[in-house]
């Protein structure tokens, strides 16, 4: 489902090539070109695209290896979840980062965990080896049918949301992925706030 819609978009950039050369359609391109480079900057930039997001998310949900993780149980801790899919090369950029993020906080009420959104086309067995082969143990999710992503209101990923130990959303989704030392940096800002609640 999520692979389809960005394939679309590939689509509709090349339809948009195709009438480049037509005269009196030059406007129309230009500004259509303004529009998609201004999307693109504003989801690389992090900025959120979405409204109206779920501030009390819940999920229950089946984790790779076995077992299920529910964000109930997680009360009590910082919960900085990811969403992403096996397909996407900024998810894959990303994993290392959090990674590196629950290393940084083991032994300290802070949970993170990646949530896949790949259909069930892709077995548990590749999602492991795609984590494995990336150095990454963080718990790995399926939200399959995208109900949980759902939740966030995005069109992209990865989106990145923190959650706090009532259980609230803090602040709003981050879409994209910057870099690893600038998202440590600005991670650990919210989540040591956080601890010091």
């Amino acid at each position: 489902m999520w692979r389809t819609e960005f394939e679309q978009k590939g689509k509709a950039e090349r339809s948009v090539k195709s009438v480049s050369g037509r005269k009196g359609e030059r406007g129309k391109v230009y500004r259509l070109g303004i529009g998609i480079m201004l999307v693109g900057l504003a989801m690389s930039s992090g900025w959120s695209t979405g409204t109206g997001f779920q501030r009390d998310p819940s999920w229950n949900l089946p984790v790779v290896g076995g077992g299920r993780s529910s964000l109930a149980d997680l009360r009590g801790h910082v919960v900085i979840a990811s969403f992403g899919a096996t397909w996407c090369p900024p998810c894959r950029a990303e994993l290392p980062a959090l990674q590196a993020l629950a290393d940084r906080y083991r032994g300290k009420r802070v949970k993170v965990v990646w949530i896949s959104i790949d259909g069930e086309d892709v077995p548990d067995e590749k999602l492991a080896q795609f984590t494995a082969e990336l150095g990454v143990s963080i718990p790995v999710l399926r939200d399959a049918n995208g109900s949980v992503f759902a939740q966030f209101h995005q069109t992209s990923i990865p989106i990145l949301v923190v959650i706090d130990q009532d259980g609230r959303l803090v602040g709003e989704p981050h879409v994209g992925f910057a870099g690893k030392e600038a998202f440590l940096k600005k991670m650990a800002e919210i989540i040591d706030r956080l601890l010091a609640r």
